[in-house]
């Protein structure tokens, strides 16, 4: 029976160890897919992209990236506008559906556009120590600008670029006004060249700007001298702002009230009735001669609080400059004589005048404003100081020295006790801090 039933089992042919290798192998099919987002066109600028999808997933993206392991289903993308320093920026499109499929890569692209654009203003020529004033206006908005820098979200259009005057010790800078295209997505430069105003030439003498006491300028030729053109050049202007700022630095922002016309300096052109030899031949009394042919001409005026730096296209016989010394030498007029001489030294026109308006001054700057001092009565003759004839002769440092020394002057009244002191100067003496003529800050 045994050997029978064996048989049997045998018979049947049935492989138990074989059974047991045929089991189900499990699937390896993906269940999940991919998104890459390309996110374009904001020029450095991050965007803003909010993928949302079943199951509270939420996600969102500032540049291009690829999201794996998504459930395989529907997705919302919502792009919103952005804005940086320079542009504003629209996405298209704003929003749209995708749909993820188990195992593939959907692609899906954003793409901003810039709707705003850019100005660059570029500032130059003024001093250092000014501030610009500059209007940007187009496109129904203004803009404010004091320096250089980019204005930037700005609609596109054209603009109409302002500078307005800058006021800088009696005088005024000044630049063109311009036009310039801002464009969506770009920036765009425009230069603003500020220089020294100059008004037109006149022979006569203009309404002031201002009444009271002032420094008139005036650029006088010879009958027979030749006229350079210094008052229409920005010559004498960018000499006198050399002289003014120095004179500032030394009195805590002081400087002389010069007579201006629309803001500019008013030099006013005269043509002499005199031939230079014959005011020559009149030597030391050359400047007397001068102021008396400028009033019979009307240039210089009689009743008003004037005085006068005149800038002669002629010569002296031994000196670059001279001035009335009221009240021991009456007058109103300061002279620089351009093609003056001086025995033993270089001659008059041998200096160069200021290069620039912030030039250091140089020593047709330094005669320049001695001289006016002079006419405002200065250095008063009863000064601890004084040597003569308006002069100190202990310093020659002093922008007021006179002596056998050589004169260097980078300095005014360092002992505060001569002709400027702003708490104010004994008795009589004359002190340029107070003066009617100084403008105070």
């Amino acid at each position: 029976m045994a050997a029978l039933a064996l048989g049997a089992l045998a018979a049947c042919g049935v492989d138990h160890a074989s059974r047991s290798n045929e089991l189900p192998t499990p699937s390896t099919a993906p269940s999940t897919g991919s998104l890459e987002i390309t996110i374009g066109g904001l020029n450095g600028a991050d965007g803003d992209v909010l993928i949302t999808g079943p199951g509270g997933f939420s996600r969102t993206l500032s540049a291009s990236e690829k999201l794996t392991g998504l459930a395989a289903t529907t997705y919302t993308v919502v792009a919103s506008p952005v804005q940086s320093a320079l542009y504003d920026f629209v996405p298209g499109p704003a929003e749209f559906l995708i749909t993820i499929s188990a195992g593939v890569t959907s692609n899906a692209t954003v793409s901003y556009v810039a709707t705003t654009g850019a100005l660059t203003i570029n500032v130059s020529g003024l001093p250092v120590d000014r501030t610009a004033s500059i209007s940007l206006t187009g496109s129904g908005t203004t803009t404010l600008l004091t320096s250089n820098g980019t204005t930037g979200r700005l609609r596109p259009g054209v603009y109409v670029v302002s500078a307005q005057g800058v006021p800088d010790v009696s005088l005024r800078y000044t630049a063109a006004n311009s036009a310039a295209t801002v464009t969506a997505g770009l920036t765009r430069s425009v230069a603003v060249s500020y220089g020294l105003s100059a008004a037109a030439r006149s022979s006569t003498d203009r309404p002031d700007d201002a009444t009271g006491a002032q420094l008139k300028v005036l650029y006088a030729v010879p009958i027979d001298g030749t006229d350079r053109g210094l008052d229409t050049a920005g010559v004498l202007q960018r000499s006198i702002s050399s002289w003014q700022r120095w004179l500032a630095s030394q009195t805590g922002g002081r400087h002389l009230r010069l007579e201006t016309v629309g803001g500019s300096l008013d030099v006013q052109f005269v043509r002499l009735p005199r031939a230079d030899a014959v005011y020559r031949s009149f030597g030391a009394a050359i400047r007397d001669t001068l102021e008396k042919d400028l009033l019979a001409l009307g240039v210089v005026a009689a009743l008003q609080p004037k005085i006068y730096l005149t800038y002669y296209e002629g010569g002296h016989i031994d000196r670059c400059g001279s001035a009335a010394f009221p009240p021991l030498l009456p007058g109103r007029i300061a002279v620089l004589y351009l093609k003056g001489t001086i025995t033993g030294r270089p001659d008059c026109d041998t200096n160069p005048f200021a290069v620039t308006s912030t030039s250091a001054p140089g020593y047709l700057e330094f005669v320049a404003v001695h001289e006016v001092l002079h006419v405002l009565g200065l250095v008063s003759v009863a000064a601890p100081d004084h040597g003569f004839n308006g002069h100190l002769t202990t310093d020659s440092s002093d922008l007021m020295y006179a002596g056998s020394a050589r004169w260097t002057p980078s300095r005014i009244d360092q002992a505060q006790r001569n002709y400027f002191n702003t708490t104010g100067l004994p008795g009589s003496l004359g002190n340029l801090a107070t003066s009617p003529f100084v403008i105070t800050p």
